[in-house]
């Protein structure tokens, strides 16, 4: 919010800048939710977005907004310099995966119950690219978003975890940005919906 009052033409006029995009899901969630009361499960939602919540932040991440069980956020100017953003987002994605274990045991005693319905875990997809940022919405309601290809990347990598059976893949413009602190792997080439070149992906290992 400080980033915008000092610059309020950003959030007016709209800006395209280059950003990190992060999409974060809970694998597990449909099972999970199927078996447990309302109360219940706002209890469990309200603690996992708490839990997952805090490495963004940390990370000086901006939590764009929260879909059902889904995290969206980003890492950019004007609020963190550009040459920062991608080690940053997965800093923040290695903290949130590491998360895990603890709130899969602090589950359970939040609800009084000895095993969850199905164990929860991450999914988590990051990209950076060029995206439009600014007020986006109606004459009702807006907020500060951004919007692009890179925004559509980071949330089909998200969802390709599911296929590769990891937890944290990031697209070839991240992986080209990050500093040596970050271990990677490449996990495949592919082409998402919307592209018709196929990229290098990567697994964030440590």
């Amino acid at each position: 919010v400080q980033g915008l009052i000092d610059r309020p033409e950003v959030a007016v006029d709209g800006e395209r800048r280059l950003m990190t995009i992060m999409f974060c899901d809970m694998s597990g969630f449909t099972a999970m939710s199927e078996g447990m009361t309302p109360r219940g499960l706002v209890k469990v939602m309200n603690h996992y977005f708490t839990v997952m919540s805090a490495p963004i932040r940390n990370n000086r991440g901006v939590i764009d907004k929260y879909i059902g069980d889904a995290i969206m956020d980003y890492w950019g100017p004007p609020f963190i310099e550009e040459a920062e953003q991608a080690q940053l987002a997965c800093l923040a994605a290695l903290d949130m995966a590491d998360q895990v274990p603890a709130l899969q045991q602090q589950l359970p005693d939040l609800l009084g119950i000895r095993h969850m319905p199905a164990q929860c875990d991450l999914r988590i997809g990051i990209a950076t690219g060029e995206v439009l940022t600014g007020s986006i919405g109606s004459e009702l309601m807006m907020s500060f978003t951004v919007m692009g290809d890179a925004v559509n990347l980071a949330s089909r990598l998200e969802a390709a975890n599911k296929f590769y059976g990891s937890r944290i893949l990031i697209a070839q413009a991240t992986a080209a940005a990050l500093k040596t602190s970050v271990e990677l792997r490449e996990i495949d080439r592919i082409a998402v919906a919307g592209q018709t070149v196929p990229q290098p992906v990567f697994e964030v290992m440590a």
